[in-house]
């Protein structure tokens, strides 16, 4: 038996998120180069060292800024398949939902990067709502994608 998908013009709103999210993690890919130019550690370091970054402000903001990033890409084609997979029949829900977890990344980072050393990234709290909404969408995901198996219970 086929499937058949129609798409609502509202799938706009989930494009759009899924632009922003291109447009959050180029930020921070730009964002970390400052992190590193401050902290002059050169490429292709990953990481200042933990010793140095422990007695450097400057070393572990950089440090905390980078783990940030590496935890997006990390989590990134997660949320993009989570966001398409649940946009395809929640389409507004899904892009709420996307765009809360694109701000949360936004605050995440920056409280990541404004800790200092010895406090064990403790900024990087006021963005760990975010994974609410990223949950919420692998939801829409695993509910889509049963749907469309068409399985009568």
């Amino acid at each position: 038996m086929p499937y058949v998908l129609e798409l609502s013009t509202d799938i706009g709103y989930v494009a759009l998120t899924a632009v922003s999210s291109l447009v959050l993690t180029n930020w921070m890919t730009y964002w970390v180069g400052g992190y590193r130019s401050l902290a002059k550690v050169p490429y292709p370091a990953a990481y200042a060292s933990n010793e140095s970054a422990q007695t450097d402000p400057k070393l572990y903001a950089f440090n905390c800024a980078q783990r940030a990033h590496s935890n997006t890409v990390d989590a990134y084609p997660g949320f993009l398949l989570s966001l398409a997979l649940g946009g395809l029949q929640f389409p507004k829900v899904a892009a709420g939902l996307g765009m809360a977890w694109i701000v949360a990344r936004v605050m995440y980072a920056n409280g990541y990067a404004n800790g200092k050393p010895g406090d064990n990234g403790a900024g990087r709290r006021i963005g760990t709502w975010g994974s609410y909404p990223f949950l919420a969408l692998q939801c829409l995901a695993a509910y889509t994608a049963f749907s469309m198996l068409q399985l009568k219970f």
